[in-house]
């Protein structure tokens, strides 16, 4: 039962590793913070299309676009260390928390944005 624990806790190191590779959406739904995770998620999508309209409308190199994304991606990292390490160690986290469910969410969100942008693009 001591493995199931520690499966159970979410520990500020790789809560910090996760918010470095996914961004502070993924990492606040990993913590059990479904409305923050929501609103990071539409925030940084409205990045992501300015930065693409930036691109496109005003022809500014994609290494200033990396940076955002850098940035962005270190605002999780930060994020997710602070969220995990104020957790009490007794939180009990929602359906949504598991790594199966946070996949199969995201990838259903990403798809249709997809598809909206090829529609625009071409």
């Amino acid at each position: 039962m001591q493995i199931f624990n520690a499966l159970r806790t979410r520990r500020p190191d790789c809560a910090a590793v996760i918010g470095l590779v996914f961004g502070p959406d993924v990492v606040m739904a990993y913590l059990g913070r479904g409305l923050t995770a929501t609103a990071y998620f539409i925030a940084g999508a409205s990045v992501s299309a300015a930065l693409i309209w930036l691109f496109i409308r005003l022809s500014v190199p994609g290494a200033y676009a990396s940076l955002v994304v850098l940035a962005w991606h270190s605002f999780g990292a930060v994020l997710g260390y602070r969220v995990a390490e104020a957790l009490p160690s007794s939180t009990v986290f929602p359906w949504y928390s598991r790594w199966y469910n946070i996949i199969l969410l995201f990838s259903a969100a990403i798809f249709p944005l997809a598809m909206l942008a090829g529609r625009f693009a071409f």
